[in-house]
C-alpha cells in the first residue's frame, strides 16, 4: 500500500515536471516569442506614433557600450548622436563607433527581435533570449541575448528614454 502512495507520487511528480518544462519550453521557445512580438508591434501601430525621440543603450559584452539618441519625424530620422562608456575590455578610453540612426528606430528594434527570436529557434546552442516591451506603447524596450557556451557572447539593446514628440 505504502510503494503504492510513493509510486504515484512519483508518476504525479513527473507529470508536474513534464508539463512545466513544456509550458516554459513553449513560452520561451522562438514561436512564443515570436508570438509576444506581434502583439507588442500591434499595440505600437495602433498608437500611430508619427514622431518621437528615443534613447538607446547598445552592450557587447565586455566589449563596447554606446547610447544612442535619435530624433524621428514622419518616419524618418531628423536628428541623432551617440556617446560611448568604457566597457571593461576598453581599459577606460571608449570611442563612438559608426552607426546607421535608423538601425535604433521603433521599426528597426522589432526587426531585431524577431531576428533574435528567429536564431535562438534555429541554435544549435542554448541561447537565452530576452525580450521586454513597453506597457503603454509596446515597444521593445530591451532586447537580450547569450549563448552561455560561447564566451563574451552577451548582447543587449535596451531603451533608455522614449519621448512621443507633438506632430
Amino acid at each position: 500500500m505504502i510503494m503504492r502512495k510513493f509510486l504515484w507520487l512519483g508518476i504525479l511528480t513527473l507529470g508536474i515536471l513534464f508539463l512545466a518544462g513544456y509550458l516554459a519550453l513553449s513560452a520561451f521557445s522562438g514561436t512564443g516569442l515570436i508570438r509576444q512580438i506581434e502583439q507588442a508591434e500591434q499595440k505600437w501601430t495602433e498608437q500611430e506614433v508619427k514622431a518621437y525621440r528615443i534613447q538607446v543603450d547598445e552592450i557587447n559584452a565586455i566589449w563596447h557600450w554606446q547610447r544612442h539618441d535619435i530624433t524621428v519625424e514622419n518616419g524618418q530620422v531628423t536628428a541623432h548622436s551617440a556617446v560611448c562608456y568604457p566597457a571593461p575590455a576598453e581599459l577606460g578610453k571608449c570611442k563612438v563607433l559608426p552607426y546607421e540612426p535608423e538601425s535604433f528606430m521603433v521599426f528597426a528594434l522589432f526587426e531585431k527581435a524577431y531576428r533574435l527570436a528567429q536564431a535562438g529557434k534555429n541554435s544549435k546552442y542554448q541561447t537565452q533570449i530576452q525580450f521586454q516591451f513597453d506597457p503603454t506603447y509596446g515597444f521593445p524596450t530591451r532586447l537580450s541575448s547569450n549563448t552561455p557556451e560561447a564566451t563574451d557572447s552577451f548582447s543587449l539593446l535596451e531603451v533608455k528614454m522614449f519621448e512621443p514628440l507633438p506632430e
